[in-house]
Order: C-alpha cells, then sequence, then structure tokens
C-alpha cells in the first residue's frame, strides 16, 4: 500500500504529484460516505477533518523502515491535503448526482 506521507531524512514529505493525486482521488472514493456523501458540505466535512483525521495521519518512515506511522504534517501540508481531498469529494457528489437525474 502507498501512503500519502513519508519520512524521509526526519522529514515529513509527500509522495511525488501523480502518486500523490492518484491518492487523494482514491481516499475521496473511500470516504466519501465519511464526508457527508450526496449531502456533502464542505465547511462541515472541512472540520471533521479538522478535528478526527489530523490528529490520526500516517506515513512510512523510510529511515526506520517503520510503516503507518502516525506523523505530525505542517500546517501547509495539511491544508493542501484537506483541500484536494475535499476538491476531489466535491467532484465524485457532482458525478454522483449527475447520475441520479
Amino acid at each position: 500500500m502507498i501512503t500519502l506521507f513519508y519520512t524521509k531524512n526526519g522529514k515529513i514529505e509527500e509522495q511525488e504529484p501523480i502518486n500523490y493525486y492518484n491518492i487523494i482521488r482514491q481516499e475521496a472514493d473511500n470516504a466519501f460516505d465519511a464526508l457527508g456523501g450526496l449531502d456533502f458540505d464542505r465547511k462541515t466535512a472541512g472540520e471533521y477533518m479538522d478535528s478526527d483525521w489530523r490528529c490520526n495521519l500516517t506515513g512510512d518512515n523510510l529511515d526506520t523502515g517503520e510503516r503507518s506511522q502516525l506523523i505530525q504534517v505542517t500546517d501547509e501540508q495539511w491544508r493542501d491535503y484537506k483541500n484536494a481531498l475535499l476538491d476531489e469529494v466535491e467532484k465524485l457528489v457532482e458525478v454522483a448526482k449527475d447520475n441520479l437525474q
């Protein structure tokens, strides 16, 4: 399993852009219902992610070989991750609503 974040030389980094966005799309699909499903509200979903997701982010530590280690990302990393994920969930909502018509 490829994780979105990893630790290398003591620094938390993100996967390269192609892998990053592929993982984001998969996470959006997996978390669609948890983030509101068809009743998705970006503000509410973002608050939920801030309170429940940020403190539970994991990544692989390439220095030690430990997998799925709890990590603390920077504010910028968190903001980019959260916005990318919420953007993808919004796209899924649009597609789902179009399919219902």
